[in-house]
């Protein structure tokens, strides 16, 4: 599992600066996983997902004023689509990844 794209993005306003997605985007940089290919349809793997968000900007005052009640709080979500390998086919499976404040 070497390639995923990112579908669709979603954010809650509220928390953003530029509602215009002409300047918002998430750029996949590299896929890791703990395994190459998938034997069965019941098997796990571990993904790292790297991603470019420096054109993603948070609103200066939660980050100043509500850091702390914002934590683990889900401010969106991203559709990705990986592609992995399953019994010598390419294939391919989209995932909700949350969007969190750490």
């Amino acid at each position: 599992m070497r390639k995923a794209k990112v579908k669709k993005f979603v954010l809650v306003e509220d928390y953003f600066l530029y509602k215009d997605d002409y300047f918002r985007k998430f750029k996949i940089v590299n896929v890791k996983t703990n395994k190459i290919s998938l034997e069965k349809k019941s098997e796990i793997a571990e993904i790292e997902l790297i991603m470019d968000t420096t054109s993603i900007f948070i609103n200066p005052h939660d980050l100043v004023w509500n850091a702390e009640d914002l934590k683990d709080r889900e401010m969106g979500h991203i559709l990705v689509e990986f592609f992995y390998q399953y019994k010598g086919k390419e294939e391919s499976e989209t995932i909700r990844v949350p969007i969190r404040f750490a």
